[in-house]
């Protein structure tokens, strides 16, 4: 890997980009080698050996990957680390928190020009604080915080940004995952190594990783992202760590409650059952679910999509009265277009729920107004028309339906993604968590 970056750091960037994205695509069993090294097709040169031993040199390429990599872009040492394999990941893990548990307990003894042995390998205080490169101040008190959080980074990039530009199951641990379909998978059949390598590390930051911004943000960030993909079988061990870790962070709280709202809709409880694949009926998602956004509003009273989504989940539930006044209020201090198109879409369903025909015609105009082209509005619309006995009327919802393009890029509508979309997006947090590493700071 080290002569991959000198070779990148030399102007040869294009050409092992392109050799990097073909190569860990074939998983085939591969002789030791240092971790991502490699020759061109045809190249009669081959690496020639080092003196270090293999585990060394992972484990330096590996911290070169860290340094080098720029968070949120699949570059170069990205892609190197995405043909690394789940046992080369794992052991260059364990043999960075073996030396800085060594460094530690050293330099707690006051015992600096000891050396220490791991692995058949002789190391000192000095030589551990130069090989995993850290600072001064950090060497003082065995601080791999900056570094543990940049390796977090970079592996959670190359599972979103590597990963699944590869073919074939590339970057999977060996643990299987039953997915659950109805015409869409809602899992990769992938439990993602490098999810895995990123939850490993960042348990490891010192005094307790709950303590560091940072950490949250990482799976809140994450946790996004794989919602929105409906990635579920990386999405839920993230949740079920951040959970641990910040039980009563109202943004997680959040994600967790739209986990189980989406596996209460129709799309899901219509796929098959078996494995690992939560299929508890549709109504103990929904409790699940409306305790979580409880929750996540006894935090955070002002969170808004929280409070629209507890009313939706309510009026799932069968509880009309308490949904409509959640809805209600949700109405009141929406900001943005989407969100506001959801509170009075939902409160339509309320109040026509609670035999408010007038009120619920008049939310169900409302959300139209927001979206014209949205379709749902128009369909309500029309059934509540139906309901009332007004065949006219409900005719003409459905002629304006019927009259809205057919291109579905022309007609957007904001129901349709309702259940991986969020006010609070995967883009943007992902934005607030690289910009410490991208403003010349040392996070």
């Amino acid at each position: 890997m080290n002569a991959r970056f000198r070779a990148a750091s030399s102007g040869f960037a294009a050409a092992l980009v392109a050799l990097a994205i073909v190569r860990p695509a074939v998983a085939q069993p591969r002789a030791k080698a240092p971790l991502g090294a490699w020759t061109s097709a045809g190249d009669s040169q081959t690496t020639q050996p080092a003196k270090a031993p293999l585990w060394l040199q992972n484990l330096q390429s590996w911290l070169q990957a860290i340094a080098e990599h720029k968070p949120g872009e699949p570059d170069i040492p990205a892609i190197i680390m995405g043909s690394a394999t789940e046992a080369e990941l794992e052991t260059v893990r364990i043999d960075f928190l073996a030396l800085l548990s060594i460094h530690r307990r050293e330099t707690e003894r006051g015992a600096r020009a000891t050396q220490a042995r791991y692995k058949n390998e002789d190391f000192t205080v000095s030589s551990i604080q130069t090989l995993l490169g850290l600072t001064s101040a950090e060497a003082e008190r065995s601080d791999a915080t900056r570094i543990l959080k940049r390796a977090a980074v970079l592996h959670g990039d190359v599972a979103m940004l590597v990963i699944p530009n590869s073919h074939g199951q590339v970057g999977c641990t060996t643990q299987s995952v039953i997915v659950l379909r109805d015409g869409h998978d809602i899992g990769t059949g992938c439990r993602g190594t490098h999810w895995v390598q990123g939850r490993a590390l960042l348990d490891a930051i010192r005094p307790h990783p709950r303590a560091d911004p940072m950490v949250r943000l990482w799976y809140e960030a994450t946790i996004a992202f794989l919602l929105e993909r409906t990635d579920y079988a990386n999405g839920v061990p993230q949740i079920d760590q951040g959970s641990v870790l910040f039980p009563n962070d109202p943004g997680l709280l959040f994600q967790h409650g739209v986990y189980h709202e989406a596996l209460a809709s129709l799309l899901n409880q219509a796929g098959e059952r078996g494995g690992k694949i939560d299929t508890r009926p549709a109504s103990a998602h929904l409790k699940e679910a409306e305790g979580l956004f409880r929750r996540a509003l006894e935090s955070d009273p002002d969170f808004v999509e929280a409070r629209l989504r507890r009313g939706a989940v309510l009026g799932a539930l069968g509880r009309h009265d308490e949904a409509a006044g959640e809805l209600r209020r949700a109405a009141a201090s929406a900001q943005g277009p989407t969100l506001r198109y959801y509170a009075e879409l939902f409160l339509g369903n309320e109040e026509q729920a609670l035999g408010g025909r007038d009120a619920a015609r008049a939310r169900y105009n409302q959300a139209s107004a927001i979206f014209p082209s949205a379709q749902s509005p128009g369909i309500a619309l029309s059934a509540l028309a139906r309901q009332s006995g007004n065949r006219t009327e409900a005719l003409a919802a459905m002629r304006h339906v019927l009259s809205l393009p057919a291109d579905e890029r022309r007609r957007e509508d904001p129901w349709w993604s309702y259940h991986f979309r969020f006010d609070k997006n995967a883009a943007m947090l992902l934005r607030d968590l690289y910009r410490p590493f991208l403003a010349g700071g040392r996070q």
